[in-house]
């Protein structure tokens, strides 16, 4: 999950998101597999599974919280509530 090239052509999208998207409807990917591609695979691709990629004691972490459910339909992901980092809440 992740890409260095900027998708153009949808503007109301995150790339990012529309990466998942396209994952999901055009891979076959389920929600749950494109989420841990996003956030546990990627710790464990750069060795960093020990501190980040996951909500666990003792790891560092910054939350988002969302409106709508993402295993439901990815695009939820952009449905943000409140996003935490370092403890604090910064958006909304």
């Amino acid at each position: 999950m992740g890409t260095d090239k900027s998708v153009t052509g949808f503007p109301k999208i995150h790339p990012l998101f529309q990466e998942m998207e396209t994952l999901v409807k055009e891979v076959g990917m389920t929600p749950l597999e494109v989420l841990k591609a996003a956030t546990m695979i990627n710790a464990e691709m750069i060795g960093l599974e020990q501190t980040i990629g996951s909500l666990s004691v003792g790891k560092r972490a910054d939350i988002i919280v969302l409106d709508r459910n993402p295993l439901e339909d990815i695009l939820n992901i952009g449905s943000t509530k409140y996003v935490f980092k370092n403890g604090e809440r910064i958006y909304f």
